[in-house]
């Protein structure tokens, strides 16, 4: 069930509205709203949770920084629905040492098709990143 259906179903009485009358700022508004919505009647048909524990996986889908690393996941692993399960490996890919850098990641990672690497400052959302591709 797609998210018109779900707003055609709540909302039976409202007429429709031609979207290039309303404000962008209107529109933007408007979709946050039916976003929110959306995302909170598929939790809570996923199964019982408590009020605190929809608040806080509603929360965190709906945010921008969670619409973001949504939309970066789904452009990193749309590729692999359906293929076999991965693999954990631990790999050695370099340090820095009283010579200079020393960098192994060309040789470590030649054999993998397509590698993505995630660099930032810290508190920059790295780990809430990989905790959602997992």
């Amino acid at each position: 069930m797609g998210i018109r259906d779900e707003i055609g179903r709540a909302f039976p009485q409202l007429p429709p509205c031609a979207a290039q009358t309303l404000p962008a700022l209107a529109l933007a508004y408007v979709g946050d709203t039916v976003y929110d919505l959306y995302v909170r009647t598929m939790l809570v048909r996923r199964g019982p949770m408590g009020a605190h524990a929809l608040h806080l996986a509603a929360s965190e889908l709906v945010c921008a920084a969670g619409q973001a690393a949504e939309s970066l996941v789904w452009k990193l692993v749309k590729k692999r629905h359906g293929a076999a399960p991965g693999r954990e490996v631990h790999r050695f890919f370099g340090a820095a040492t009283v010579q200079g850098a020393v960098d192994f990641i060309p040789q470590v990672t030649g054999d993998i098709p397509r590698r993505v690497f995630l660099k930032g400052r810290p508190g920059t959302g790295k780990s809430t990143l990989l905790k959602r591709v997992a």
